[in-house]
């Protein structure tokens, strides 16, 4: 029997992201009648799935729908966002037909499939670094974007959100509590839509470490107190407490209000500032805290020791016994109590020159010692914030003048000077200033000294002019709140290098517009230097070539000459 005919009308309709509905009419025979179907089914680009595609991947279609003539069949479990290619053949008694034409259609595209849960990456007492496996598909639409969200594991609240939408599939979670757990999900969004929520993990938190016991502690008796002083060098501390051992029982020493809590937030104030400074090259030195207790017997002994505490607990340092001086031991002199009473009643602090006195500080001491000696000396007499300052600034002493300055290396248009720094007297140098000024016995010139400023003791000037000399000084400068600068240094002659101008034409212009030959190639040798010529220069305006000039340090009797040769006129 001859095969039955093509199926005719081979269509598709009602077409989802997981489903198509197929229809065709049935072929006329009644001789030998079509008795069944077979469909043929592959993603489009797949292996088989070619025009034609060879005799396999035909299934039997078991049961199919009848209307108005047309017969059809449903085809589920399609995967969205896919194109696909199907063919169609009937079946008699004994053999099939030939296929209808490939039929291509691409299922609809939909929100993708849920994520990995989250798993961790990196943890640590007060945050998570997780990460997830992206959808295991996107259905036909790329995955832009992740939401995460977390809630304490043990009291199951509302979930919160992380702030920012993620763009990748990782995030760290901060601000977290120490020893706790967390519970996490995730889903995904395409053009489409979010996912489904991805399954739940349960992550914690690291306990946080106990502090590190105070270490080196030091002390340092009068013969009514005792200063204390240890190493800070544990961030995570928030607080330490001075215990004193009385009758075999320690109590706490610490009875000043807010003393260590002070220097804790000023140690955390600076070691931000730092950071924040991109500039600073200063070495980050060691925190020491301090604390003194007063009011002690002289001539007797005494045991101190200091915990560290934070989140984590607390951690003791091992104690430390100390004799404090007798009290007929050499104290300040009358004189020196009267002057250092002055001195803290004019900083509005009379009641701590008895502080001073009793720990031997008196004026002179202290105004030469270094600014970081006299914040030590602060911290352990305690000394209020709001009168250092003033206190600084009355015990500061002028500043010396630097060195004179020498020269370092010099070419046409510039000198690199150095000079030593001068005695700071217990004061700060904050900066140089340099001033310079081209220079010579023949200059019938006024000298006009220039100026910058550098923070080294060097510095290099730039855009002097070439093969002439030039005068520098220098001199320091203080903190702005002390005000005030020091002598200047010796001045400084130095000539910069000779330079050649193989221009002949800008140094023909320049030898016809000045009267001084020499002069004229000085002025001819700075231009070609920054690359001018003469037409260039002809080409400007008055004024603009009077300003280039005035800038290129040309004297102000030149720049008339030259423009008015230029251009015919001068430049106001």
């Amino acid at each position: 029997p001859p095969p039955p005919q093509q199926p005719m009308m081979f269509h598709s309709s009602d077409t989802s992201a997981t489903s198509t509905k197929l229809s065709w009419d049935q072929p006329l025979d009644e001789a030998f009648p079509v008795t069944s179907y077979e469909l043929r089914m592959s993603q489009l680009g797949a292996e088989g799935a070619a025009e034609g595609g060879g005799d396999g991947g035909w299934e039997a279609i078991e049961q199919h729908d009848e209307s108005d003539g047309r017969l059809s069949k449903v085809v589920r479990g399609l995967q969205p966002g896919i194109e696909y290619v199907f063919q169609l053949r009937a079946i008699n008694r004994d053999c099939h037909g030939e296929p209808t034409e490939p039929l291509k259609l691409a299922t609809q595209c939909t929100f993708p499939s849920p994520p990995s849960a989250p798993r961790c990456l990196e943890r640590s007492h007060v945050s998570l670094m997780v990460l997830w496996s992206p959808p295991p598909s996107n259905n036909g639409s790329e995955v832009v974007a992740y939401e995460l969200q977390i809630r304490k594991h043990d009291d199951g609240g509302a979930w919160e959100a992380v702030p920012e939408e993620i763009g990748n599939d990782s995030a760290e979670i901060s601000n977290l509590e120490p020893d706790s757990a967390y519970d996490l999900r995730v889903r995904a969004r395409n053009a489409l839509g979010w996912s489904k929520w991805s399954r739940e993990s349960s992550l914690r938190t690291l306990v946080l470490p106990l502090p590190e016991a105070p270490i080196s502690l030091a002390a340092i008796p009068t013969h009514n107190s005792v200063t204390l002083s240890w190493p800070h060098h544990q961030d995570h501390v928030t607080q330490y407490a001075v215990e004193i051992k009385v009758g075999g029982e320690w109590t706490p020493a610490d009875e000043v209000e807010g003393v260590i809590t002070g220097q804790l937030a000023r140690l955390k104030r600076d070691r931000r500032d730092a950071e924040l400074d991109a500039e600073c090259d200063r070495q980050r030195k060691r925190a020491v805290m301090t604390l003194s207790k007063e009011g002690l017997q002289s001539n007797t002994e005494y045991t101190f020791r200091v915990a560290a505490k934070s989140v984590g607990g607390e951690a003791y340092s091992e104690s430390v016994s100390v004799l404090t001086l007798c009290e007929n031991g050499v104290g300040l002199s009358d004189a020196e109590m009267a002057k250092l009473k002055v001195l803290c009643e004019a900083c509005g602090c009379a009641e701590y020159s008895e502080r001073f006195g009793r720990s031997h500080y008196d004026a002179e001491t202290l105004s030469r010692m270094p600014p970081d000696e006299v914040q030590k000396v602060f911290d352990r007499l305690q000394v209020p914030p709001q009168h250092r300052e003033s206190l600084r600034v009355a015990l500061c002493q002028s500043l010396g003048p630097p060195s004179k300055p020498r020269v370092v290396s010099a070419s046409s248009d510039s000198i690199t000077l150095e000079w030593d720094a001068p005695e700071s007297n217990g004061r700060p140098v904050a900066g140089y200033l340099v001033q310079f000024a081209q220079y010579g016995p023949d200059d019938d010139e006024a000298v006009e000294w220039e100026e910058m400023r550098c923070s080294a003791t060097s510095c290099k000037v730039p855009n002097l002019v070439a093969d002439a000399d030039h005068a520098f000084r220098v001199c320091a400068t203080g903190q702005a709140t002390n005000g005030g600068a020091s002598a200047w240094s010796p001045d400084a002659v130095f000539r910069t290098l000779a330079v050649e101008c193989p221009d002949v034409e800008l140094r023909r212009c320049m030898r016809e517009a000045l009267n001084t030959p020499s002069y004229a190639d000085k002025v001819a040798a700075q231009l070609y230097e920054e690359q001018w010529t003469v037409a260039v220069l002809k080409a400007m305006p008055a004024g603009e070539l009077a300003e280039l000039l005035r800038r290129t340090r040309v004297k102000a009797g030149a720049v008339h000459a030259i423009v008015t040769a230029f251009h015919g006129t001068s430049a106001a």
